[in-house]
């Protein structure tokens, strides 16, 4: 399998949340330097100004911690994806951050957007809604853990920009666009009661053997269709 990830986009999110964190850390030793200057005199000025600190400080160290577990710790989910699907041979290509969608697997009978939603605990799929379980530690982690959100809305819409982008590329062709959602969370910490989903739904262990079912199944693409498929999505990639 060939894998193009946009790093330079990688490390901007590292950068910015390094950046958030540490200006978040500087607004709240702000608001204490402040109050503790001031703590025998503290007028309504100044007691504004600490809490506004203390707020924004707040606020900005906390989507530092979110970017940070998107960007910084590792596996990140392009690390993930390409682990599990690693041995796939030279047909498939997986882009990563650089196409409308943020994971999009080019297969012999098309394409796949991949959803990668990495929370664990108890999550439940009925058709298109999707919940999970709110436990304390949950709550604790609130503001810096991403939640499980809408995964079939999200994964139809990375599908349909993906198409939009074919369509305008080659309108003469018709290449499948599939969405998927795949749960990469570590099977001993997640808990996934799943019923009739409107979009796939897979858990990463599984996800090769679920790609290589589903090229079985559809009748691949002729030789110079996948080509100019494949030369399309590297310009849109920025691939060269």
């Amino acid at each position: 399998m060939q894998v193009a990830t946009d790093t330079h986009l990688i490390e901007k999110g590292r950068k910015y949340g390094s950046i958030t964190s540490l200006a978040g850390l500087a607004i709240l030793i702000l608001g204490l330097v402040i109050s503790f200057l001031q703590r025998d005199s503290l007028g309504q000025t100044a007691v504004l100004l600490v809490y506004g600190c203390l707020l924004v400080g707040f606020i900005l160290s906390n989507i530092g911690i979110y970017m940070a577990n998107k960007w910084v710790r590792e596996p990140r989910s392009d690390q993930l994806l390409e682990k599990v699907l690693k041995s796939l041979d030279k047909r498939y290509h997986l882009y990563n951050y650089c196409l409308p969608a943020q994971h999009v697997l080019v297969t012999p009978t098309g394409l796949i957007t991949l959803v990668v939603k990495r929370q664990h605990g108890t999550i439940s799929c009925d058709g298109d809604r999707w919940q999970q379980k709110l436990t304390l530690g949950r709550l604790l982690r609130f503001l810096t853990e991403e939640g499980i959100g809408n995964p079939s809305r999200e994964a139809k819409g990375e599908a349909s920009s993906v198409a939009r982008l074919l369509e305008r590329q080659m309108p003469d062709q018709e290449i499948p666009v599939t969405p998927m959602v795949v749960l990469a969370a570590e099977p001993d910490k997640l808990d996934a009661n799943i019923q009739n989903p409107t979009v796939p739904v897979v858990l990463l262990a599984d996800l090769k053997e679920r790609v290589r079912a589903q090229g079985q199944e559809t009748k691949p693409l002729p030789a110079a269709v996948s080509r100019q498929l494949v030369q399309v999505l590297d310009e849109a990639a920025g691939v060269f």
